[in-house]
C-alpha cells in the first residue's frame, strides 16, 4: 500500500472515506447486499407473487387480461410463467387469457425463482346467438307450436322485440314469410307462437328473430312438414247396417291440432255426387266420431264422408258407400220332429231354410230346452246325449223369426265290459263271466251269449262259460236291443295232465320247463342246438348243418319252397327232430311259435340283472296266476363263437318260417324289448321245453 504516499491530497481524503467504509459492521452491510465474505454482493430472491384479478368469466372466443405481481419489488429475478389446467376450456399466453369452451379451469402463474405459484379461477359461458331457433313441436296437418330462446342476458333494451317468420320457401326474407310476434317469454326468454291454417302434407321454413335497439338478429333457418290429411280426418266403414239403420265412422284425431273453433259430423245422400244431408256430431270419444242414421230404404245403397271444420279451414274424409239389408221374414226346418235310437255318435243336421232368398242376413243361432238329452252346434247338428225329449230352436239373427225340431232320444247301450278278456280252462271246468253294462240309464241292459265253438267251449244265458274239449274259441256278450255293442272274452281249452317235475303251470296251453336243456338249474345257460338237431356241437354253421350245407339249400327235411330243394311241407319239428322229446322224452317237447307267442303276450316279462343273487341276466316271466319262471339271457352260438351271453337271450321255437324256409321262428329278448323273431337254422340256440 506504498503508492497511497505519493497521491495528492484529495486523494488520500476519498481513500479515508473508503476506509471507514470498509470498517462497518456486517448488519449495516446486508441493508446494501455486500455481507458475503470478501464484501461481494448478495442475490435478493422472491418471496411471493400473486394475480389480479383472482377469478373471471369470460365467454366462448373471448378474451380478457390478468396481471402478475412480484414481491419483493426488487427482487433480482422476476421471471414467471404462465400455464392452464385444462386447455380446452381456456388458454394462457402472457397473462391474455381465451376462452375455448364452456367449462371451468384454473391460470396458474409460477415464479422461476422460488417456484411460487398464484392461481385465478375461469369460468367459459357459451358464446350464444342472441336469437335461436329451437325447433317445432306438435305438428298436425293443419298446425304447428314454434319454439325459440333470446340469448341476451342481462343485455334486454326496453324495446325488446321477439317472434318468427315462417314460409313456404327455403330462402326465408320478410318479404315472402309471414311474421309473427311473441309477447310472451319466460325469465330465460324461451317463447313459443301457435302457427294455423297450414296446408296439409307442406313443407315450412322458419327462424326466430330478436329485435332490439331497432336491430333485427335472426336464428339458424328450420324446416317441418304437415301431416296428411288422413292423420285428421278419415272416413271409416259402415257399421250396423240393417235394413232400415246404419251408423257412419270416422277418426278424427285432434292430437296436436291448434285451433280456435270446430265443427264436425258426416255429409251423406241416395248418390255420390248429391251429399246434401249433413248430420251434425257433438262428440268425440278414443279419437273417433260416429252418427246412426235412421228410417232408410231397404236394398238402398248411400253415399258418405266425414268432414271436420277448423276456424276457417274444411276438410273431407274419403267418400265411401253402404247398402241398406233385405229383412228375413221367415224360417222353417227341413224336420219338425226326428227320433233317435242310440245315444252319442248318432247325429242329425237340420237344415234351416231363410226367405226371401235375397234376405241380407240369413246367419241363424241354434239352442236346445234340454242339452242333457240333445246338443246342437253352431251348425245345426244335433247329437243324441241322454233318454227323453229335447225342442231345437232356430232363430234368425236378423227380425228373430224361429222353428222348432222335436227330438226324442230312447237311451240304448252304449258300451259292454266282462272282468276277463282272455281265459284258460282244462277240459271240464266252468267260470261265469260278469259283464258290466254302460250306461246304468240304458233301457235294456240285457244280454245275448254265444260261443263261436261250441265243440270246445259253451255258455249259457248267465254267461256260466264250459270247457268242452281241448281248443281256443270266443266268448261273446252282445245287448239286445239293437245298439250293436258287445264284449268278448278269448278262452283257452287244454288237456293236461299234472304237472310234471321241473315244469311250472303258468294258466296257459301247455305247462312250461323250469330250465333250459343241458342246464341243471334255472340261472344255467344250458346247451345249444342247432335247429332240428339234438346234439351239441364246436361249430355252428351251414357247413354242420343235419338238413342242409349252405343257405340256399338244398335242404332234405322241413321245406316249403321248391328252389331250396324237394317240398316235404313239413313245419312243425318232428319228435325224432326235437332235441326236448329225445332228450326228457314223455310228453315233454319244444314249443311252437303260438306258444311261445302266447307266453309273450300273456305274461308279464322282467328284466334282472342278478337272479336269485346268482348275477346272473335275463327275463323274469310272471302269469297272471302269480307263477313265474326265468329265461336266462344265454345269447347264441355262431360258428365257433358264443355271442349276446348275459346281453340277450334267442330260443329256438319248433315252428319253421314257411315263406323262408332256411329260418325258424324264435324268441328274442334283451333289457329294452321282447318280440318274435326269426334266425338261420344252423345258428346254435338255447331251447326250453314245455309239456302238456
Amino acid at each position: 500500500m506504498l503508492w497511497i504516499k505519493s497521491l495528492p491530497t484529495r486523494c488520500c481524503a476519498f481513500i479515508s472515506v473508503l476506509a471507514m467504509f470498509f470498517a462497518c459492521t456486517p448488519e449495516e452491510n446486508n441493508a446494501s447486499g455486500t455481507d458475503e465474505p470478501g464484501g461481494r454482493y448478495k442475490t435478493i430472491h422472491v418471496t411471493g407473487i400473486s394475480l389480479n384479478p383472482t377469478a373471471i368469466t369470460i365467454k366462448e372466443g373471448e378474451s380478457a387480461t390478468i396481471t402478475a405481481t412480484v414481491t419483493p419489488d426488487n427482487a433480482d429475478n422476476k421471471a414467471y410463467s404462465w400455464s392452464s389446467s385444462n386447455d380446452q376450456v381456456a388458454s394462457v399466453s402472457d397473462g391474455k387469457v381465451v376462452g375455448i369452451k364452456a367449462g371451468s379451469a384454473n391460470i396458474i402463474v409460477t415464479t422461476e425463482d422460488g417456484g411460487k405459484t398464484a392461481t385465478c379461477s375461469v369460468t367459459v359461458d357459451q358464446n350464444l346467438a342472441p336469437s335461436v331457433t329451437v325447433g317445432a313441436d306438435h305438428i298436425s296437418a293443419i298446425s304447428a307450436l314454434l319454439q325459440g330462446k333470446a340469448n341476451l342476458g342481462n343485455s334486454a333494451s326496453s324495446d325488446l322485440r321477439v317472434g318468427f317468420q315462417y314460409s313456404k320457401s327455403a330462402g326465408i326474407l320478410p318479404s315472402n314469410s309471414t311474421t309473427i310476434e311473441v309477447t310472451d317469454a319466460d325469465a330465460s326468454y324461451n317463447y313459443t307462437a301457435a302457427i294455423t291454417g297450414l296446408a296439409p302434407e307442406t313443407k315450412y321454413y322458419f327462424r326466430s328473430f330478436v329485435r332490439q335497439n331497432g336491430q333485427d338478429t335472426y336464428g339458424e333457418t328450420k324446416e317441418f312438414t304437415t301431416k296428411d290429411v288422413a292423420s285428421l280426418l278419415e272416413t271409416k266403414e259402415a257399421s250396423g247396417v240393417e235394413a232400415t239403420k246404419a251408423t257412419l265412422n270416422a277418426k278424427l284425431d285432434l292430437t296436436d291440432v291448434l285451433y280456435t273453433s270446430l265443427a264436425y259430423g258426416f255429409l251423406w245422400g241416395t248418390t255420390e255426387s248429391a251429399l246434401n244431408t249433413d248430420f251434425k256430431c257433438t262428440e268425440i270419444k278414443d279419437n273417433a266420431i260416429a252418427a246412426t242414421l235412421t228410417s232408410l230404404s231397404h236394398k238402398t245403397q248411400y253415399w258418405y264422408k266425414a268432414y271436420v271444420k277448423l276456424d276457417s279451414q274444411t276438410f273431407y274424409g274419403e267418400v265411401k258407400t253402404f247398402t241398406t239389408d233385405v229383412p228375413v221374414e221367415s224360417v222353417s226346418l227341413d224336420k219338425t220332429e226326428y227320433t233317435f235310437n242310440t245315444i252319442g255318435g248318432n247325429t242329425l243336421t237340420l237344415k234351416a231354410t231363410v226367405l226371401p232368398a235375397d234376405a241380407t242376413d240369413k246367419s241363424v243361432e241354434w239352442s236346445s230346452d234340454k242339452e242333457d238329452v240333445a246338443a246342437v252346434d253352431v251348425n245345426g247338428r244335433v247329437t243324441a246325449k241322454g233318454n227323453g225329449t229335447a225342442t231345437i230352436t232356430v232363430t234368425t239373427k236378423d227380425q228373430g223369426k224361429s222353428a222348432t225340431c222335436v227330438i226324442t232320444v230312447a237311451q240304448w247301450v252304449t258300451g259292454i265290459s266282462l272282468d276277463k278278456t282272455s281265459i284258460t280252462l282244462n277240459e271240464g271246468q266252468e267260470q261265469t263271466l260278469i259283464p258290466t253294462v254302460n250306461p246304468s240309464s240304458a233301457a235294456d241292459k240285457s244280454l245275448n251269449w254265444t260261443s263261436s265253438n261250441t265243440f270246445v267251449v259253451t255258455v249259457n244265458a248267465e254267461g256260466k262259460v264250459t270247457a268242452v274239449s281241448k281248443g281256443t274259441a270266443t266268448i261273446k256278450a252282445e245287448a239286445k236291443d239293437g245298439s250293436g255293442k258287445y264284449a268278448t272274452c278269448s278262452v283257452t281249452v287244454r288237456y293236461l295232465g299234472p304237472c310234471p317235475s321241473g315244469a311250472v303251470d303258468l294258466g296257459l296251453s301247455v305247462y312250461w320247463g323250469t330250465t333250459n336243456i343241458g342246464a341243471s338249474k334255472p340261472e344255467d345257460y344250458g346247451d345249444y342246438y342247432a335247429w332240428g338237431e339234438t346234439e351239441p356241437k364246436e361249430n355252428y354253421s351251414w357247413s354242420t348243418y343235419k338238413f342242409g350245407t349252405d343257405s340256399l339249400g338244398p335242404f332234405s327235411k322241413y321245406n316249403t319252397i321248391s328252389s331250396f330243394g324237394s317240398i316235404d311241407k313239413k313245419t312243425v319239428l318232428e319228435p325224432e327232430d326235437d332235441v326236448a322229446s329225445v332228450k326228457l322224452g314223455g310228453k315233454w317237447r319244444m314249443p311252437t311259435d303260438a306258444e311261445w307267442t302266447e307266453l309273450r303276450t300273456k305274461c308279464t316279462w322282467t328284466w334282472t340283472t342278478n337272479y336269485n343273487g346268482t348275477g346272473v341276466m335275463g327275463r323274469i316271466v310272471t302269469a297272471t296266476n302269480g307263477n313265474s319262471l326265468f329265461l336266462p339271457a344265454a345269447g347264441r352260438r355262431y360258428d365257433a363263437d358264443l355271442g349276446g351271453a348275459g346281453s340277450y337271450g334267442d330260443y329256438w321255437s319248433s315252428s319253421l318260417r314257411i315263406g323262408l324256409p332256411i329260418c325258424a321262428w324264435d324268441v328274442y329278448f334283451d333289457s329294452d324289448e321282447v318280440y318274435r323273431s326269426d334266425n338261420g337254422r344252423y345258428k346254435g340256440h338255447p331251447v326250453r321245453p314245455v309239456s302238456e
